[in-house]
């Protein structure tokens, strides 16, 4: 009988202590809970340098909204993220790319819209050519 009592003894004071874990870790704010939101942020368009075509993109701009810690979601600015699209690789006439966000250490996306855009190539500039040796 006395062997009982001490299991149950030892599991309530197991129950206890996990109980006790998981308040102190969530009054220190280890949840990701707060979001932000930014509206009409800038897509930025990424070439090589030795492309120097002309690019539309199509819609310009994204919603996103992010979570993070209370203190490093206060200090975060519009400029900290990078919205944008590679087109390391596109056709002529047009192609739907998806939107990439470069973020701080610490924030996490959790909403963008869109998430892909129509990249439509308005003009290759022409090749120069060297003017011919006399």
């Amino acid at each position: 009988m006395t062997v009982r009592l001490g299991w149950k003894i030892l599991s309530v004071l197991l129950a206890t202590l996990v109980w006790i874990l998981i308040r102190v870790n969530s009054a220190d704010g280890l949840s990701f809970g707060q979001l932000r939101t930014f509206d009409a942020v800038p897509i930025h368009v990424m070439t090589p340098a030795n492309d120097a075509g002309t690019f539309a993109v199509e819609p310009p701009s994204v919603r996103l909204s992010v979570s993070a810690l209370p203190a490093p979601l206060k200090r975060l600015r519009l400029t900290d993220l990078l919205v944008f699209v590679n087109l390391s690789s596109i056709p002529e006439g047009e192609a739907y790319r998806d939107v990439e966000v470069h973020m701080p250490p610490g924030v996490t996306l959790t909403a963008l819209l869109p998430n892909q855009v129509r990249v439509i190539r308005l003009a290759s500039p022409p090749v120069a050519t060297p003017p011919p040796e006399p």
